[in-house]
């Protein structure tokens, strides 16, 4: 009998060979009225965040503006948000890198720990990929100040914060 190991979204699943790994309690919901954001509202963040990247690529040279390592973070997020799941060549789809490069990237991640690969109980040829309660954290911090500019103190409108030349910072 194999043993059984929570996932990043709070389901088991058994272990291919029956081994232990650390079990990870599943993250709760930032829904407490002190806490900054839910996570619809982190959701809702990372998908402005998905469609301003489909906006780049349209304006400016995609081969120019590319950084594969934060879209795979924010499609891990989106990912994490709508529970589900997201495997290690979908991330090398998403990124349009080498299957080597897109394992480098992932390795670098995983060592940085911000992300967690599991391989997939149904499919043992697939690896899935999930964030860390560490991945998440910077993840929920980088949107915020990517639409807010800072750390929220309240529960305001998100607004994303225009930069204009010879102006000051608001």
């Amino acid at each position: 009998m194999s043993a059984e190991l929570p996932n990043s979204f709070g389901r088991n699943e058994p272990l291919p060979n029956g081994e232990r790994r650390r079990q990870r309690p599943a993250r709760t919901p930032a829904t407490t009225p002190g806490q900054h954001r839910t996570c619809a509202e982190l959701l809702s963040l990372a998908r402005q965040t998905q469609q301003l990247r489909t906006l780049m690529k349209k304006i400016l040279p995609s081969d120019l503006f590319v950084d594969p390592a934060w879209d795979m973070m924010v499609e891990l997020m989106v990912a994490e948000g709508t529970d589900s799941p997201l495997y290690v060549k979908d991330l090398m789809l998403l990124t349009g890198e080498s299957a080597a490069s897109t394992c480098r990237r992932i390795s670098r991640l995983q060592e940085e720990e911000l992300l967690d690969r599991h391989p997939d109980p149904q499919d043992h040829r697939r690896v899935r990929v999930t964030l860390t309660d560490q991945g998440h954290a910077a993840m929920a911090m980088m949107l915020r100040r990517l639409f807010n500019g800072s750390e929220p103190d309240s529960d305001a409108p998100v607004t994303p914060i225009s930069f204009r030349p010879g102006r000051p910072k608001i």
